[in-house]
């Protein structure tokens, strides 16, 4: 009967459901998140990534922190492969970090297997959170990168649906490692269960984020500073994709922008063309005031100028100039209509005295630059020795410091978000702006 009992009693336990919290910082419980526990290690990067998760746990109700780990071989249950992390979570990793990895095991990080994929299965409980922050040594599978790629995609799109703008991005740096590498690409089924024992070396080691929530972009930046002793690249890619070597702010956005936003200032007159060369042009401009009055640009002119003459009198036309501001990074503004001004950065249009009111549109587009954050050396193609190499140490030295296709990873992350990207640019351009002329003191 006892054991009937208990038998029952872990049945149930693994299938309890927890409700979605708002953040959810999800560690890679794989095996070979172990061998990032170096004795003697100044830098100490996943352990500092745990204490910084357990300590948000504990200061907020609304962040959990979870363990991804493939319990069972050959099967993946979302349900079951992503749970709370246990109450000793910190206290086993800590013993691994003044251990190292241990004849006995290294619990918790144990698992057969990462699939990160699953923080976007529609039956995890963590893809209902606003925010998933991931640490993980970014080893996937092909088709398991391919799920992950998609599930993010869909992610991304369905939050610029809700009106939200999504964040997204990584940084990822070496850290010490040392003890087993599970090559993924291995045909060899032993060895590939077995791993590579490399020595100690510098490993990649990621931290991902995806928000909906701009709150919690704290809790990413409080996650993220542990990199910085590691010469980092981040990888920001959404909004607007572009790479850095850190990682101190995340440059929010809102499609709901105002003029204000998207200007410099109110502009000037920086020509006027006159048929009345002997009126004075300092009178002519100090009888013209502009302002920003919500979406429209006001240029507001005196019924009668110091003078004694009518703003147009003697004049053919004048060409105003306005600023436009990049408001987010790698992406542009222009104004249609209006001839852009290398020299002085600025946007001008000829207004003469039949001009009352126009639409002012905005269009925004993406900067031709470079956005691959570089990863290239951080990468392998395929990560196991060929048999003729099984024991060859330049095989060996190849894997060190390296993980299988993370360049690639990085690559089609940015793909799929550069039309998410270009999504949330679109409300600009169909916002209602005016510039007008008005005619009172």
């Amino acid at each position: 009967m006892l054991k009937k009992y208990v038998l029952s009693a872990m049945l149930l336990a693994s299938h309890v459901t927890y409700a979605a919290p708002d953040v959810s910082i999800v560690f890679d419980g794989s095996g070979s998140m172990c061998g990032y526990f170096t004795p003697n290690d100044s830098n100490r990067v996943l352990l500092n990534l745990i204490q910084e998760a357990m300590i948000a746990r504990g200061s907020s109700s609304s962040v959990e922190v979870f363990s991804l780990r493939q319990k069972v071989k050959n099967k993946v249950n979302p349900k079951v492969d992503i749970a709370p992390v246990s109450p000793n979570f910190q206290a086993l990793a800590e013993v691994l970090d003044q251990q190292g990895r241990k004849a006995n095991g290294c619990a918790p990080f144990d698992g057969l297997g990462s699939n990160l994929e699953l923080i976007f299965d529609a039956q995890s409980v963590v893809k209902g959170s606003n925010t998933i922050i991931l640490v993980t040594d970014g080893q996937l599978q092909e088709a398991d990168r391919d799920i992950f790629l998609r599930g993010y995609e869909e992610w991304a799109k369905s939050t610029a649906k809700e009106g939200k703008t999504p964040y997204a991005g990584y940084i990822v740096a070496q850290s010490n490692f040392e003890g087993g590498y599970y090559p993924i690409a291995e045909p060899d089924t032993k060895l590939k269960g077995s791993g590579y024992n490399l020595p100690k070396h510098n490993r990649p080691i990621l931290l991902f984020w995806f928000t909906k929530d701009e709150s919690a972009l704290a809790n990413v930046l409080n996650m993220a500073k542990h990199f910085n002793n590691t010469k980092p690249i981040a990888q920001h890619i959404l909004p607007f994709v572009f790479s850095s070597h850190s990682i101190n702010k995340i440059d929010r956005f809102s499609p709901n922008i105002t003029l204000s936003q998207l200007v410099a200032d109110a502009g000037k007159v920086v020509t006027i063309q006159r048929y009345d060369t002997g009126r004075s042009e300092s009178v002519i401009r100090s009888c013209l005031k502009s302002s920003i009055q919500d979406n429209d640009l006001i240029l507001q002119i005196k019924p009668t100028c110091a003078d004694n003459k009518t703003f147009w009198e003697g004049v053919t036309s004048i060409k105003y100039a306005i600023q436009a501001k990049q408001i987010a990074p790698n992406t542009r503004l222009d104004i249609t209509g209006w001839t852009y001004n290398q020299n002085t950065k600025s946007f001008e249009k000829v207004i003469n005295r039949s001009f009352k009111e126009e639409k002012l549109s905005f269009v925004s587009s993406f900067l031709v630059s470079n956005n691959r954050a570089n990863l290239a050396n951080w990468s392998v193609s395929s990560d196991f020795c060929p048999d003729a190499l099984k024991k060859n140490k330049e095989c060996m030295d190849r894997l060190n410091g390296k993980t299988y296709q993370l360049d690639i990873l990085s690559q089609q992350l940015v793909n799929r978000s550069l039309p998410v990207s270009q999504q949330l640019l679109t409300p600009i351009s169909s916002t209602n702006m005016t510039v007008k002329i008005i005619y009172k003191k």
